[in-house]
């Protein structure tokens, strides 16, 4: 739970520069962070996206990035009972 300036800096690491300009800078990552369950609880992507202020692209690669630094962990949902 860094300062922006720390996001920010994560998030500019050389080996993020794939996401670099392309996802949320550190305020809107911060809102997105602040969105996740406690630990041991889930929500869904979709509910992230529905209350996160920002273009869905980018939102969505926030999320995917935040699962590639194992911040998130991304499952398929429950199947459906027939």
């Amino acid at each position: 739970m860094g300062t922006d300036a720390e996001l920010e800096t994560m998030i500019r690491f050389d080996i993020n520069s794939a996401v670099a300009g392309l996802v949320p800078d550190a305020p809107q990552m911060r809102v997105l962070l602040t969105m996740l369950p406690e630990p041991g609880g889930a929500t869904t992507v979709g509910a992230m996206l529905e209350g996160f202020d920002a273009p869905r692209a980018p939102a969505l690669r926030a999320i995917l990035w935040l699962a590639k630094l194992g911040i998130v962990r991304l499952s398929p949902p429950p199947a459906e009972a027939d």
